[in-house]
């Protein structure tokens, strides 16, 4: 059985990742599908959605760590720096076989080539390449200022 303090811990992952989901499905469930082409009222609110989704994730995350001990949030940052560092070095193979048109190559029916494409998949394989240095980089600079 579940110590009180576990369960409440528990219950702010739960939280936290239904709320999140809720929140960012809440446009389709708002204004509906869009059509092929989204109109800037699906585009404006399914982007503050995910705004506000992220943002009520981040909440309950902090929560959750703040309530571990000592050696889980050393093990969570650990997991979490070389875990989630290698995790995505080791996609780059990946990255570049369905960039070099692999996917084509194994299934030419269902998967095509084309320039836009291939942008839209470089774009959306750096966004996060991008925003985790940038994250480290923010992350670094306040802990250098926050504890002089």
């Amino acid at each position: 059985m579940l110590e009180r303090r576990q369960l409440i811990t528990w219950a702010y992952v739960l939280a936290g990742v239904l709320g999140a989901w809720i929140i960012a499905a809440a446009p389709l469930i708002a204004l509906g599908r869009p059509g092929p082409v989204p109109t800037p009222t699906h585009i404006v609110v399914a982007t503050l959605a995910a705004m506000a989704a992220i943002i009520w994730a981040v909440v309950f995350a902090t929560l959750v760590f703040r309530r571990l001990d000592e050696f889980q949030q050393a093990a969570s940052k650990f997991a979490w720096y070389w875990g989630g560092s290698i995790g995505l070095a080791a996609s780059l193979p990946v990255y570049a076989f369905i960039a070099a048109g692999g996917l084509h190559w194994l299934d030419p029916a269902n998967f095509h080539l084309g320039g836009n494409l291939l942008r839209a998949f470089v774009i959306g394989y750096g966004l996060p390449v991008i925003f985790q240095l940038a994250g480290f980089l923010a992350a670094r600079g306040w802990w250098q200022v926050a504890k002089r």
